[in-house]
């Protein structure tokens, strides 16, 4: 997203062909977006991104958090999962909760390999599924 005008080269054998990276065009997206970042991200320059995002696009910024802390920090289950839980209830129809954990969670099982190889097959909910139980 950065680097679309930064041409480099694909072969190292062959200096004199390059290739630009085709810029997807992101302000078209409709669905919402929620961006969840670290403030001490190194990685990425947010307000960069939040200017090729569309306008309708929330985003949340977790203070003193580095770009991988938002998976891996101790504590993000409370930082990080209420503000996707957050934006889940909000972009969803009410009464489509019941059906949408229905359908993920027999795509679930029909992936498991236990089916394949004879495994026993307990389900398997995840924590993240449980919140979204009534």
């Amino acid at each position: 997203m950065y680097d679309d005008e930064v041409q480099g080269p694909l072969s190292l054998s062959d200096g004199s062909r390059y290739y630009k990276v085709a810029k997807f065009p992101t302000r078209n997206i409709k669905t919402p977006i929620v961006l969840v970042h670290g403030g001490s991200d190194s990685l990425v320059e947010i307000e960069i991104m939040l200017k090729e995002l569309p306008r309708h696009t929330v985003s949340h910024e977790i203070p003193k958090y580095e770009h991988l802390d938002l998976l891996w920090a101790s504590d993000v289950d409370k930082l990080v999962f209420p503000r996707v839980f957050e934006a889940l209830e909000a972009n969803t129809k009410p009464g489509e909760k019941q059906q949408q954990l229905e359908l993920w969670t027999s795509k679930r099982r029909e992936s498991l390999p236990s089916r394949k190889f004879g495994i026993e097959d307990k389900p398997y909910v995840s924590q993240a599924a449980d919140k979204l139980r009534f």
